[in-house]
């Protein structure tokens, strides 16, 4: 059950990060509005990847180092992939590279990994209650 549940989670984390890394990619006449602010998007998007990448950190067996230090393994990669992010941009017509964005990025990183870590307790309470009642 386990190793299917980790599975799934590092499926699901590669299948966003591709998505977002073609987004990324697409010169900017093709990206359709969203209603909301560049910035938000930018703050969303990585608040997401942040959360899908603690939770894959937290699965893995072999590193225990990254189990152990989640949460700044997990800022490591965001800030540094926000980073390449922004730079890679240069390169692609009718984008641009933001300093701005890049913090929106950080931001929405260190927003996740708050979130990743508040469910992750909320989800270890559960269990050890739900032990403990049986």
């Amino acid at each position: 059950m386990m190793k299917t549940l980790r599975s799934y989670i590092h499926i699901i984390l590669f299948a966003y990060w591709t998505v977002l890394f073609i987004a990324t990619t697409l010169p900017g006449s093709y990206v359709p509005p969203t209603g909301i602010g560049d910035k938000y998007e930018h703050f969303l998007a990585f608040a997401i990847l942040a959360i899908l990448v603690y939770f894959s950190l937290m699965q893995k067996t072999k590193w225990k180092l990254l189990t152990r230090y989640t949460a700044v393994s997990c800022f490591i990669v965001g800030t540094v992939y926000g980073a390449m992010d922004e730079l890679h941009q240069l390169f692609v017509p009718g984008r641009y590279c933001d300093f701005y964005d890049w913090l929106a990025d950080s931001i929405g990183t260190v927003i996740g990994i708050l979130a990743a870590t508040g469910l992750s307790y909320l989800y270890r309470h559960y269990i050890s209650n739900r032990e403990t009642s049986a």
